[in-house]
């Protein structure tokens, strides 16, 4: 779990997945030790669990009965299996964490991006012709701080494509978390991601600066950049801006890192369990229609998808 600049998406997230892998009707005291960490980690963990007791409260009467007798275990037991579906859409509707509706909120206008220069909302794509005439694209969720007067973009969160015309100074500089981009004239790329970076330049000349190394890039060129350095995309750019046209291109990739692109284009909650993270991906896939991009995820791949009002569990099919 993230430090406090999680969102408030990621602590519903996990508070599910603990109650999924404890059960509803588990005692707190005999949870495993890491769960107890978890809940001392940060306040927001602690809210969301009550939050999760609140709405299973029913439960705690149905436990009391299985203890009573057989008789009793076997009502407990019809209880539980009869409303599985529907404590499972309370379980999802407890995602709307802290007051006012924070995480509704979040899905369609990101909060880390209300105090940016130039955002998107979710599944909105959008251009800007900049002042020298370079033209700016935001992938959905995304958020960019302009130096006015001085050719730089701060990607905040999400994926910007950049079309860059000479100017004064001669190079716009693009920066990330751990990736920073001196572009002339040409088109690039870069996305922000859960820490690392990835640029790509599909046009002009443009040098890479990360984690203390400068590397000249030449079109076709992408890398992978976070703390501990750069990595070369064996694949390139090669379909890396289809975005700008609807459509993911995967190329061998995690499926954790395609529903990560989904999210942007999703207003409820997507959630992947763990085991399923690594399943390797190929192929093209609407962004518009998350849906439909999540329907044929489920067809090539060994997956079940079920929706629990604005929750979507993807899991392992058996």
């Amino acid at each position: 779990m993230n430090a406090a600049g999680a969102g408030r998406d990621a602590v519903a997230e996990a508070a599910i997945d603990w109650m999924l892998r404890l059960g509803p009707m588990a005692d707190v005291a005999d949870a495993p030790p890491a769960f107890a960490a978890w809940l001392a980690a940060d306040r927001r963990h602690a809210a969301a669990w009550m939050r999760l007791q609140a709405a299973t409260a029913p439960f705690a009467q149905v436990r009391r009965l299985a203890t009573r007798s057989p008789e009793g275990a076997r009502a407990a037991r019809e209880t539980l299996l009869r409303p599985r579906r529907r404590v499972l859409r309370g379980l999802a509707g407890l995602c709307v964490l802290g007051a006012g509706g924070g995480f509704v909120a979040d899905r369609a206008s990101p909060w880390r991006g209300w105090t940016a220069d130039l955002q998107t909302a979710t599944a909105q794509r959008r251009s800007w012709t900049l002042d020298d005439g370079s033209v700016l694209t935001l992938d959905a969720r995304s958020a960019v701080n302009l130096d006015g007067g001085g050719r730089r973009l701060h990607l905040r969160q999400g994926c910007l494509l950049l079309q860059a015309v000479p100017g004064n100074p001669p190079s716009w500089r693009v920066a990330g978390g751990h990736a920073r981009l001196d572009v002339g004239a040409g088109r690039c790329l870069l996305l922000r991601a859960d820490g690392h970076d990835r640029v790509a330049l599909f046009e002009g000349d443009a040098v890479l600066d990360a984690a203390g190394a400068r590397i000249a890039l030449r079109p076709g060129d992408a890398f992978d950049a976070d703390a501990r350095g750069t990595h070369r995309l064996a694949h390139g750019a090669a379909g890396m801006a289809d975005w700008i046209d609807g459509r993911l291109a995967v190329l061998d990739a995690p499926l954790a890192e395609v529903v990560d692109r989904l999210r942007s284009y999703r207003h409820g909650l997507l959630r992947l369990a763990p085991d399923a993270a690594a399943l390797r991906v190929q192929g093209v896939f609407p962004l518009d229609d998350s849906g439909r991009a999540l329907a044929a995820l489920a067809e090539t791949l060994p997956l079940q998808v079920r929706r629990f009002g604005p929750v979507t569990v993807i899991e392992r099919g058996h």
